[in-house]
């Protein structure tokens, strides 16, 4: 097994340990709630202030640098 299938198979075991330490990270650092639909897997982002969509886009941003998107996408509601 080389280094990249070594790294892909440990993200894909820690993948619920790498979701909600990134959940907790965007709702310190950018004041938006996050929560995981494990079954589709999505991250669905929101804010209860709707002029907070810059927050929003840097929390996606975030899971887009992040995260590989075959293994989990966003969704901002």
């Amino acid at each position: 097994m080389n280094q990249n299938e070594y790294m892909f198979a440990k993200n894909i075991v820690k993948l619920d340990e790498n979701i909600n330490r990134a959940i907790e990270y965007i709702q310190e650092n950018f004041g938006v709630k996050a929560e995981y639909d494990e079954e589709n897997g999505i991250l669905n982002l929101s804010t209860s202030n709707v002029n907070e969509g810059l927050q929003l886009l840097s929390a996606k941003d975030y899971i887009d640098n992040n995260f590989d998107p075959n293994f989990l996408t966003t969704n901002i509601q």
